[in-house]
């Protein structure tokens, strides 16, 4: 009688595509890493990317919340057509640099976790 074991057997990792080794040899001849992997010749690099990119990102995502707020206040002012025009004009160029900011610091970030 044959016990079931209560570990699954794993089977064997599947081999890496050639694109795979091809890629990882050209990026150890460019960076100068010898096997220990991009990680950890880039790891303290990386996390300052990852954390300056996030930190860049809330400073994009204030600026938006400060726009929406700043609409809200003029909504509530009950001003007139004209006026709540030219308050929506200012905020809109505001509104696409917090935007901006943001994407910015978002591209830093994905940057940061694929190289790291």
């Amino acid at each position: 009688m044959m016990v079931a074991s209560p570990f699954p057997i794993r089977s064997p990792a599947p081999a890496q595509p050639a694109f795979y080794r091809l890629f990882r040899l050209a990026a150890s001849r460019l960076l100068g890493y010898s096997g220990m992997g991009l990680a950890s010749t880039l790891g303290g690099t990386m996390h300052a990317m990852i954390w300056s990119g996030a930190a860049i990102t809330l400073l994009g995502v204030a600026g938006l919340i400060y726009c929406v707020l700043k609409a809200a206040q003029a909504r509530k002012a009950g001003l007139s057509g004209d006026a709540m025009k030219a308050q929506l004009q200012k905020l809109v160029a505001l509104n696409f640099a917090a935007l901006g900011i943001s994407a910015i610091g978002l591209g830093l970030v994905v940057v940061g976790i694929l190289l790291g």
